[in-house]
C-alpha cells in the first residue's frame, strides 16, 4: 500500500484525477482500457503498466467510486492479451467487495456491465 506522503503528493493527486477521467470516459463509451493505456495516458509511459504504483492508484480510485456509485470502476482496466483484468483484480474484488470470482470471466462481465450501466446516458464532461 502506498504511504501517506506519496498519496498526498501532487503527482498522486493528478494521477488519480487523470485515471478517474479516463475510466469515466471508457464507462460512458461502454469500452475498456488496458493497463498499458493507463500507463501511457496517466504517466506518459514512464511507469510500467503492471507496476504496484498503478495497482495502488487503481485500488484507491476504485474505493472512492465504490463509495459514491456502488460499482467497481477498475473493472474497465483489462489485459491486452485476455481482454479481462489480471489476477490481482479478482483477488481485490473478492476480498474488498465480496465478489464471487469462481468464474473469473463471468465475474468480470457482471462488474463491467454494472459500471457501464451506472454511466449510461451521461454526457462527456
Amino acid at each position: 500500500m502506498a504511504g501517506p506522503s506519496r498519496r498526498s503528493s501532487e503527482r498522486w493527486i493528478n494521477a488519480k484525477r487523470d485515471l478517474l477521467e479516463m475510466l469515466e470516459q471508457a464507462a460512458r463509451e461502454r469500452a475498456t482500457v488496458t493497463y498499458s493505456d493507463v500507463s501511457v495516458r496517466v504517466f506518459g509511459g514512464t511507469v510500467p503498466a503492471r507496476s504496484r504504483y498503478i495497482m495502488d492508484l487503481l485500488a484507491e480510485v476504485d474505493e472512492e467510486v465504490a463509495l459514491e456509485r456502488d460499482i467497481i470502476i477498475a473493472s474497465l482496466v483489462v489485459r491486452a492479451d485476455s481482454g479481462i483484468p489480471g489476477a490481482g483484480y479478482f483477488t481485490f474484488i473478492a476480498s474488498r467487495f465480496g465478489a464471487d470470482v469462481s468464474d473469473p470471466r463471468a465475474a468480470w462481465e457482471v462488474e463491467a456491465e454494472r459500471v457501464w450501466a451506472a454511466y449510461a446516458g451521461e454526457l462527456r464532461s
